[in-house]
């Protein structure tokens, strides 16, 4: 069975490099083939080593806007208050969490014809292949990057262009958390396909 609509995407971090740096909140959803929202899920990526990677970032001078960005959006106060619910139940790594992914995307019929969508999300499916692999090889290997609209559409039409951005704007912006970001996302899908952005949580 295969997706009837689009998969997006979304993923924290604490940089930008998988090989180096760790997945803290990671966010799937599902929309219709009219960009309407239908199911969406987010997690926090605790695990057993989280309390003390946030504190080696927020100590660490390079990772200053990390620690600015999520002290904010209020993610790592959140990452803390998981770790505090699940006490010994948390999960050692991020393979703790996979099989769960995989079932729920399973469910929405993700396969390899699949393709994942998102903004700017290559770098998401780097750390995907890096920290959740199981998950990554679900998908096609295509992808739906909606701002790569924004890019073309700057060149091609710069004022229709930000004219489109100025209305998604309107109805949320990226805020570095899954949810929101995902949101963002389609609404841009949305108003490049000619359909007006939706309200968040609608």
């Amino acid at each position: 069975m295969s997706v009837d609509g689009f998969v997006f995407v979304d993923l924290e971090t604490t940089g930008t490099r998988a090989a180096e740096h760790e997945i803290l909140e990671i966010g799937f959803a599902l929309y219709s083939v009219d960009l309407e929202p239908v199911e969406r899920f987010e997690m926090l990526a605790v695990t057993t080593g989280t309390a003390v990677l946030i504190e080696r970032v927020r100590n660490d001078p390079a990772y200053d806007f990390i620690t600015r960005m999520h002290t904010k959006n209020g993610l790592f106060a959140e990452l803390e208050k998981q770790l505090v619910t699940l006490g010994d139940k948390v999960p050692t790594d991020l393979s703790g969490y996979e099989s769960e992914i995989v079932d729920i995307l399973a469910r929405w019929g993700v396969d390899e014809s699949t393709p994942l969508c998102g903004c700017s999300h290559r770098m998401d499916r780097e750390f995907l292949d890096r920290w959740l692999p199981k998950v990554e090889a679900m998908f096609s290997y295509r992808m739906i990057d909606a701002r790569s609209f924004c890019e073309a559409g700057a060149i091609l039409d710069a004022g229709r262009t930000a004219e489109r951005l100025k209305l998604v704007d309107e109805y949320g912006t990226a805020n570095h958390r899954v949810a929101e970001d995902i949101h963002y996302a389609a609404n841009l899908l949305r108003v490049f396909h000619d359909r007006a952005p939706i309200p968040f949580g609608a």
